[in-house]
């Protein structure tokens, strides 16, 4: 790597490139969280209830339910807010703005660390690009208002690339070795999709030159000691859901669908081409920044190496951790039938840090001509990020508000004024009540129930109705068409139709009684 005697002209206040970094993200989420919120019932509601009542359930001192992921630190800090806000089982607005608040924040401060420790000896401009980089990847601005995992993605893998960057590049230690494996455990903690660095970390360990394969392998061993810790010093408060979640990895590596279901076979390279295509059509412009960055990469790299120019351990070690977990990333993602295209934030991770080293590696003449178009560039593809990430939550919203008055208007018209009928809603139905109680315990149902009487809603994957304690039966069903097969009690007629959904009538006066006071652990 060059010491060029030339530099470009750095902007030295650090302000200075977070308003630059954050002033059209900040659009973003002014607008959709401030501006044009999204209700808490409208779809996306599963995982930030999940959270909601798992930090209620912790105030309890009980285990949460859904713990697969595994997600902990989103379940400790619900926790934490909860204890700290006193908030209720009718508060989810009020957690939501203030979680949403708080990952905002939680960015800012990460931003901040990794342009006043990593990327200081950059020019201003750059370092505002490097940053947006993750920005881009796909659905990292639209998990951006959703209380999941996957908002705190960039926080936390910014503490991968702080451990991993910082200190002497000439060398590496034992202790710099567990804190980057500590700081992967701690990703792992979070979300699964973070497999993809603990791969990376190992590979890139394996591969550093100048040692022997023996040295090598204790590094790696050290690695994956580090990644131990991390991940139990995450997770173990929740040591009863070990099973859990380890069943959830397994499923989720060795079977063919997205959700760890379906046979455990080769990927199919059917599934494999219609998954890339998939991507390709949907975040051409990410996937054109993505192949920008690592050949940039790979093209430093080659003219350093042909002008034997010194290249130091850290920065060797870095490339293969960004080639391995760019790769392994894609793996787990395209290769499962059903691609969700979240399981791809961690790659935006990823292409910061190939960015990041690429302008490293890049001379001071190609840095101070071209850093105004590469700026110019980023500008395009963040704000085309932007715009249709605005585009889809307004569309969310309205296809939920669509639907929600429409089978309001419906019910409204069967029940003719009846304000006893024992209305059950079905899974992901936009309406205000199921938003609250598909995860709420027996205690908090009765808060609950205090605001919404005669509602009950219905779980299909347990099979079972949940009736609300004032009621003994239903007397309207609301549930999609192709959940209808799976319902345990007697159906009646159709009584109307909203798309996908059909409002139902009880087939006669025996309608099973379920009772609500049964256990209600979800799947």
């Amino acid at each position: 790597m060059e010491d060029q005697a030339k530099t470009p002209r750095k902007i030295n206040r650090p302000w200075v490139v977070m308003l630059l970094t954050f002033l059209p993200l900040a659009f973003d989420w002014t607008y959709k969280i401030l501006l044009h919120p999204r209700p808490y019932w409208i779809h996306y509601y599963d995982p930030e209830n999940i959270y909601f009542y798992g930090g209620l359930s912790l105030l309890d001192g009980e285990i949460p339910d859904n713990m697969d992921n595994p997600g902990t630190p989103v379940f400790l800090i619900s926790g934490a807010i909860h204890w700290l806000m006193g908030f209720g089982p009718l508060d989810i607005d009020l957690f939501r703005m203030f979680v949403y608040i708080l990952a905002c924040v939680l960015n800012v401060v990460a931003a901040y660390i990794l342009i006043r420790y990593i990327l200081k000896n950059l020019s201003g401009l750059i370092q505002v690009v490097i940053l947006w980089t993750y920005f881009m990847c796909p659905q990292s601005l639209q998990y951006s208002n959703i209380w999941s995992p996957e908002i705190l993605c960039f926080s936390t893998a910014s503490i991968v690339l702080l451990t991993s960057c910082s200190g002497d590049w000439d060398k590496f230690s034992w202790r710099r070795i567990l804190i980057i494996g500590v700081a992967v455990g701690l990703c792992c903690a979070l979300k699964w999709t973070f497999i993809s660095f603990v791969a990376a970390l190992i590979a890139g360990l394996l591969f550093l030159p100048s040692i022997g394969w023996q040295q090598r392998l204790r590094y790696a061993a050290a690695g994956l000691v580090g990644i131990a810790l991390g991940f139990v010093a995450a997770t173990s408060v929740f040591a009863q859901a070990y099973p859990m979640m380890f069943r959830r990895f397994f499923q989720f590596v060795i079977h063919n669908t997205i959700h760890g279901k379906g046979s455990i076979a080769l990927p199919s390279p059917t599934v494999i081409l219609s998954n890339l295509s998939k991507a390709l059509s949907q975040e051409g412009g990410w996937h054109l920044w993505l192949v920008g960055c690592f050949t940039l990469l790979g093209f430093w790299l080659w003219r350093a190496h042909k002008r034997k120019s010194h290249l130091p351990v850290r920065a060797v070690f870095l490339v293969i951790f960004c080639i391995v977990g760019l790769a392994s990333s894609y793996a787990l993602a395209v290769t499962k039938e059903g691609m969700l295209l979240r399981y791809l934030i961690p790659t935006g991770s990823v292409c910061l840090l190939a960015f990041a080293l690429a302008m490293r590696l890049a001379p001071s003449n190609w840095l101070m001509r071209f850093r105004i178009p590469i700026f110019a560039l980023a500008v395009l593809v963040l704000c085309c990020q932007i715009s249709r990430d605005i585009r889809v939550h307004r569309n969310l919203i309205r296809n939920g508000l669509r639907e929600h008055n429409e089978v309001t208007k419906s019910l409204e018209r069967l029940t003719q004024g009846q304000l006893e009928s024992t209305i059950i809603y079905s899974w992901r139905s936009p309406q205000p009540s199921f938003g609250l109680r598909f995860k709420a315990s027996e205690c908090h149902l009765r808060v609950i129930e205090e605001k919404f009487p005669y509602e009950g809603h219905y779980l299909p994957w347990r099979h079972k109705v949940f009736l609300p304690s004032s009621s003994p039966t239903w007397d309207y069903l609301v549930i999609q068409e192709d959940l209808m097969v799976g319902f345990p009690d007697p159906l009646g007629p159709v009584l109307a139709s909203i798309g996908n959904v059909r409002i139902v009538g009880k087939a006669d006066s025996s309608s099973a009684h379920v009772d609500s006071k049964k256990d209600l652990n979800t799947k």
